[in-house]
This record gives C-alpha cells, structure tokens and sequence, in this order.
C-alpha cells in the first residue's frame, strides 16, 4: 500500500492560523490580513519537536514557500506525511483501502494542531508531487532477510542507475537504486529500526523515533524478519509515465491513488523490471559442473563446444560477481553479446530446483494482505513489553 506522500496546496487552499509554528516564523510572509508580503523566495518549515519525536507523537513535515509569480506574489504549503505513521504510529502496519476517511480526518486534525487550516474535502483532491508505495513481507520460515537482500543486491542493474550502499548495507541491511525521479528500496526492517535508533542518517526512511517501540518485536517468541520494499516516485511526470505504463487511469490525488490494487500493480511492475536482470545461473540449484555441461550438451547441441565452455565460464564468473560489475570491467563489450549468452541460458529450462531470491517479495505482494499486530498476537506482545509483566504476573 502507499507510504509517504507529498501534497501541494496553493495558497487559496489552506489558512494558516498560528504563523508563529514555523521556523522562521510565517509572519515574515504575511501582512496583517494574511495577504501575502512582497519580498524574494522565502521558505518556512514546521516539523515534530525534540521533545514530541523523544514521546513518539509523529506530524506531518510542512513547509511554506513564497514565490513571485506573473507579477504577483503567492504561497504554496507542501505537506509531507506517512499516512500509516500518522494512523498507526509505524509504517510496520498496512493500510487498506478503507482506511482512506480516517486518513484524511487525522491529516486534517495533524494541521489544524500545527496551525494550519485545511478542509478534508481539499485535501482529498489536491494534488499529489510525490508518492511512495511498499510492501512488508514478514519472514517467518526461518530464512534472513540479509539472505535475500544479498540476493537482490546482484541483480543486473542499468548502468544509468546509482546502485548505493554504505557500510552497514553491505552487512544486508539493504539495497536501494536510484535514479533522477524515483528510486526502489529493499531493506532489513528492524535492522534499519536499530541503525536508527544510533542515528537517523544511518536509516533508510526518517522519522523512525515514533516506532522504536517495534524493535521490542525480536523478542517474540517466534523468530521473523521483515522485508519492505518501496518505490519512491518522486515527480509527478514520474507518476503519470508509471500509471501509463501499467494502464491505470488514476487522477493524482490522494483519493484517486489511495487503492491497494494500483499498489500492487507499481510494486509488481518494478519488481519484475528487476527479475529481469537475475543471474540466470543463481536461479537454480545447479549440480556440479560434469553435469551441468551434461545437461548443456544434450539440452542444446546447437551450442557445440566452443559456446558450451564459454556458458561454463560465464557460470563460473557470475558465482563471483554480477553482470554490472561484469560490464564495468569491460565497458567496451558489445551488450548484445551477453544479452545473446543470458537469453540461451534461459531457454535451457535445466531440471532443478529454482531459488529465486524475491519469490518470497512477489507472493507477499500477489496476495497484497495488509500487515496488522492484531493478525499477530505474540509480536503485539512483545512490542507493548505485555510478556515481561506476564511473566512477573506468574511468579
């Protein structure tokens, strides 16, 4: 389901009611009616306190700009949330369809609180600059998370895109690609909770103080991990290619993308972008290399001996690297060329055992179930610390 989300409010939209909230204060935007003052680009932020991220209390970040525009001068406020923090306390609990009215009630009574007028039936239809989808995929068959992170981590990626990683994602906490409007995360959920709680630079989303709570959920009884994947569109024109692309005719507003069905099918298409480029070879259980060139020899004799062996050492090769740290050894080979050898391979369909690293990633998102504590018991009772007083209850 969708995660943050970004609003643009023209200055017809929304009232500010307490312009000293603000950092520097609104005040220096607004002449005693409100009017906008006359002046060069300013900007005014308002975000959760020390003191209210220390009590886990979450808002929304604002920030109100002026802008000198066809001879007149005009505010715009962009509202930036996550719409199950703001509901939940956490992003670890989904949203569903239904949750929608009481989004909007809450985002509403968030910016009445912070000083900020705004109707629900505007901000329902407003439009949307930004938007994040996700997914968690709750691991509870005794596999790591790191495990299929590192999976994913040798996917064949366009050189055009930044693959980024710091120290501690090398460990498997995470893999995140970006490019210029959007980018897609994969990551260890309660790792990253626990790099956040050294510092928030270290984590891949912010705002994590309101759910610090949930790293008390490793304490449950039976051992999980949480994946969450995420596609950050971060332009509008982004949002309308996607949406154009999977054939969706969304408005861009919050009502128009607030749909479980619209998640799963963003999220499904730039998952299977990414299968795309796994390594042929890491997607079966291969048996030794007598019988792997036994099968490639019967299975293909068009190959002949000289294309089998350089199949063999291609194998070979992509146990110890991938195709992108491949290409960036030789940037002057031909694509064609290992395209050629990656599409043969494929149509070799062998008799193993396939292992696909995002299997687990793609069922969770088929099925598209929204995760809740309350389908959870043991977890919700480790986070709210319930089994320790259990335990002093019984002696």
């Amino acid at each position: 389901m969708l995660d943050t989300v970004v609003l643009s409010l023209d200055q017809d939209q929304f009232k500010i009611t307490n312009p000293d909230l603000f950092q520097p204060s609104a005040r220096t935007l607004l002449d005693e009616n409100g009017v906008p003052r006359p002046g060069a680009y300013s900007v005014c932020r308002q975000n959760s306190t020390k003191s209210q991220k220390r009590r886990g209390f979450y808002l929304p970040r604002l920030t109100v700009s002026r802008r000198h525009c066809r001879s007149e001068y005009n505010l715009m406020l962009k509202v930036e949330f996550s719409a199950p923090k703001l509901l939940f306390g956490n992003n670890f609990e989904e949203l569903q369809d239904s949750d929608l009215e009481l989004v909007l009630a809450t985002l509403h009574e968030s910016l009445q609180r912070m000083g900020v007028l705004v109707e629900i039936g505007v901000l329902s239809t407003v439009r949307v600059s930004a938007i994040h989808f996700s997914k968690n995929t709750i691991l509870s068959d005794g596999s790591m998370a790191a495990y299929h992170i590192g999976k994913l981590q040798r996917l064949d990626v366009s050189r055009r895109l930044d693959v980024s990683r710091t120290t501690f994602r090398n460990e498997g906490h995470g893999l995140s690609i970006h490019a210029n409007s959007y980018e897609i995360a994969f990551y260890d959920k309660l790792t990253d909770l626990a790099q956040a709680k050294i510092s928030e630079k270290r984590s891949f989303e912010k705002d994590n103080s309101c759910q610090m709570h949930l790293l008390n959920a490793r304490e449950a009884k039976t051992p999980f991990e949480v994946i969450r994947m995420e596609v950050r569109l971060g332009k509008r024109h982004k949002i309308r290619e996607i949406l154009s692309k999977i054939d969706c005719p969304y408005t861009l507003n919050l009502t128009g993308l607030f749909s479980s069905q619209l998640s799963k099918k963003i999220l499904q298409y730039y998952l299977e972008w990414l299968r795309a480029g796994e390594n042929p070879f890491a997607q079966y259980a291969q048996e030794d290399i007598q019988k792997f060139i036994t099968s490639l020899a019967i299975r293909a004799p068009e190959l002949g001996f000289a294309k089998i062996l350089q199949i063999c050492g291609l194998r070979h090769v992509l146990s110890k690297m991938n195709f992108r740290e491949l290409r960036a050894l030789f940037p002057k080979a031909n694509r064609r060329t290992m395209a050629k050898y990656q599409k043969a391979i494929a149509g070799l369909q062998l008799h193993v055992r396939r292992i696909g690293s995002s299997d687990a990633i793609q069922e969770s998102i088929k099925g598209m179930k929204p995760v809740r504590f309350a389908q959870m018991p043991e977890v919700q009772r480790a986070i709210l610390g319930l089994r320790i007083a259990e335990q002093k209850v019984k002696r």
